[in-house]
């Protein structure tokens, strides 16, 4: 295309010559919502009924007390496991020594002269 074809006389032409046009994006309508995990519908069945029974504590508090109810839950699928995350025993007896940092040329001269007046 010819450079005077594209040339405008304003900035604001110019501005809207150069921009680009925005892809539409699908409505938000049209996407399907995950459903719960078991963890958030137990939080959901549980912490109102919680919250009912000991009115004196705060959100805080009752959010953790469910949760710590969760650990045992029978809905939980992950009940009696560890939760802690687990190394392997390759992992442990493949760790490396600490490297010592190199030294410069004047320190290896100064320690060689140290050993060789040593001896």
């Amino acid at each position: 295309m010819p450079k005077t074809a594209t040339e405008t006389k304003t900035k604001t032409a110019t501005r809207t010559a150069n921009t680009k046009t925005k892809a539409e994006k699908p409505a938000k309508d049209d996407k399907t919502k995950r459903s719960p995990s078991a963890y958030n519908q137990f939080m959901k069945d549980h912490l109102s009924d919680y919250k009912e029974k000991h009115p004196d504590l705060n959100h805080k508090e009752a959010f953790a007390a469910v949760a710590a109810m969760w650990k045992d839950a029978p809905e939980n699928p992950n009940k009696g496991k560890s939760t802690t995350k687990k190394t392997s025993d390759k992992e442990n007896a493949t760790s490396k020594p600490k490297s010592r940092p190199k030294k410069s040329k004047v320190e290896a001269e100064e320690d060689d002269e140290e050993q060789s007046n040593e001896e």
